[in-house]
């Protein structure tokens, strides 16, 4: 999607609209999609290496990726904000599909809530 979408985005969902609009349009696109798996990522991972979800967490987000691509099909032309919410869910589906570690972590189990109480922690500290 990141080789096609900032050119179909321009030249037809977002047709008639100023150049400088429609680029404001698209970063604000992918602020929301960047923001949106910032904060899923930590506690999605969580819950999938706690509950032992990880296969089933790849999936769903792999099917949600491939279907928010295919379903741009479906967008008509000048419909930006449609556009922009099926490209949100898309960049979400393809992040949360390969948000997986590879393996197991050698020498001791995966402490999930720990890691996401630091991680907490850390953006509080530093964000906040």
């Amino acid at each position: 999607m990141a080789g096609f979408f900032p050119i179909f985005f321009k030249q037809y969902w977002s047709v008639g609209a100023d150049v400088n609009q429609s680029t404001a349009m698209l970063g604000f696109g992918n602020s929301i999609a960047s923001l949106l798996v910032a904060l899923m990522a930590p506690v999605l991972g969580a819950i999938a290496d706690r509950g032992c979800m990880k296969k089933k967490f790849m999936i769903f987000f792999a099917y949600l990726g491939v279907l928010m691509t295919a379903g741009l099909y479906l967008v008509g032309k000048g419909d930006w904000m449609m556009a922009i919410f099926v490209y949100v869910m898309g960049v979400i589906g393809f992040s949360g599909a390969n948000n997986r570690k590879p393996g197991k972590r050698k020498g001791r189990e995966v402490q999930s809530l720990k890691d996401l109480s630091n991680f907490i922690e850390l953006f509080s500290k530093y964000v906040i």
